[in-house]
């Protein structure tokens, strides 16, 4: 396995680039990378939420089998508040 590199371009740096600039440089590209990523798992995970509560009202998919996210999260919030019919569900 290998590490991780950041390309930021040799070239484009004119002689004389302190090291520092250039560390400043590929800093700047790996935050702008860190939320490049951060921004496409958000993305991806709203669309596989949003697909999969459209095509549970949709019945594409068996309610039965799989819920709604949305059913799912107030199935948790009642168990949370008003507890299960077993007993609360934080003790």
């Amino acid at each position: 396995m290998t590490d991780a590199t950041i390309d930021i371009r040799a070239g484009s740096f004119r002689p004389g680039t302190s090291d520092a600039e250039i560390e400043a440089a590929a800093a700047k590209a790996a935050q702008h990378r860190r939320r490049t990523v951060i921004f496409w798992r958000y993305a991806i995970l709203i669309v596989f939420l949003a697909a999969w509560e459209i095509a549970g009202r949709k019945a594409w998919i068996d309610p039965f089998f799989y819920a709604t996210p949305s059913a799912i999260a107030q199935r948790l919030y009642e168990w949370t508040t008003e507890g299960t019919s077993e007993g609360p569900l934080w003790y």
